[in-house]
């Protein structure tokens, strides 16, 4: 009987050694880092929001967007520059999951991909192989949450080769990430182009600078908001066109970490006009005006703010 016990405990020790071989250690996300689930995906932090809204990069007429089911929550968005290492397309849903962790509380996150011209967001997603895309990874949260630490947890469904990865962090400390710039410094994004903001204002309408004629002009939906709006230089670096709304996302990020993201509108060489800056390509080495535009309540206008300025994982910061 005694044999025959220890011949079953050395047994189930055996079971118990295969049973976690395939489980990893908790990886530490690290920002400004290539990060990687082996033969799976790599992934990089671009940026940490607090938004009503998360939306594609570049803001059109007619656009899918995600916004909290709640009044009272905002979404949490960590957003990704992903590459698959996959040898097959890597269906985002399927693959991975997320979580949000406060106050030993779990959230499961959501993950949406930006098209490659940034106009729209796929729900789920899915990454071409060796393709890299943006992926927003989000979840709604109790607004009052979003001051405490919070950690964010990456993992792969492969119950085989679990792999999971981690990031705590508080908003207080996730600007101090991003590279800074001043109004009026160039900023240059490899693969696009440079961007130069001149100055900042507020306005209830938009107009071309020398408006003559019929012409188009943008008015607030909403007389109680206006207009943030910071007139830029911008040129296409690159040997092939690019549309002048794709050379840099700019969003507006106000004193208590809430974000807006901005539209881009063109103004014609001529000045005596304006239309949305992704109908107009840009040649190679071919330089524009456009302005950036949020609407936001009066008291965001007028109140302490500042501008994050991405294209492709780089991205600054602005305090205005």
């Amino acid at each position: 009987m005694k044999k025959l016990t220890k011949y079953l405990l050395v047994c189930l020790m055996g079971l118990s050694v295969v049973g976690c071989s395939g489980k990893k250690d908790q990886l530490s996300i690290e920002w400004e880092k290539e990060n990687k689930f082996a033969d799976i995906v790599s992934f990089q932090i671009e940026s940490i929001s607090k938004t009503r809204q998360v939306e594609p990069d570049v803001i059109g007429f007619f656009y899918t967007y995600y916004k909290p089911d709640k009044a009272t929550d905002d979404l949490l968005d960590v957003t990704m520059q992903m590459k698959n290492l996959k040898k097959e397309d890597l269906k985002l849903s399927s693959e991975l999951q997320g979580s949000l962790k406060i106050d030993g509380k779990s959230y499961v996150v959501r993950f949406g991909a930006v098209s490659e011209n940034g106009k729209t967001i796929s729900n789920g997603g899915t990454i071409g192989v060796d393709e890299v895309k943006k992926v927003h990874c989000y979840t709604e949260i109790d607004t009052a949450l979003m001051s405490k630490e919070m950690t964010f947890e990456l993992k792969t469904k492969d119950e085989d080769n679990e792999q999971t990865a981690a990031l705590s962090f508080q908003f207080d400390d996730v600007n101090s990430h991003y590279k800074t710039k001043n109004l009026k410094e160039t900023i240059t994004f490899d693969g696009a182009g440079e961007v130069t903001f001149e100055s900042v204002k507020e306005a209830k309408k938009l107009e071309p600078s020398k408006p003559t004629g019929i012409y188009t002009y943008f008015k607030v939906k909403n007389e109680n908001k206006s207009f943030v709006i910071i007139p830029a230089k911008i040129k296409n670096t690159t040997d092939a066109e690019i549309p002048a709304s794709n050379i840099a996302t700019v969003t507006l990020i106000d004193a208590n970490h809430l974000e807006y993201r901005a539209s881009v509108v063109y103004e014609y060489d001529n000045k005596e006009n304006l239309t949305q800056a992704s109908s107009i390509n840009l040649k190679p080495g071919q330089s524009a005006t456009v302005y950036y535009k949020i609407e936001v309540s009066e008291e965001v206008a007028k109140g302490e703010k500042s501008l994050r300025v991405d294209h492709g994982g780089q991205v600054y910061l602005i305090k205005l």
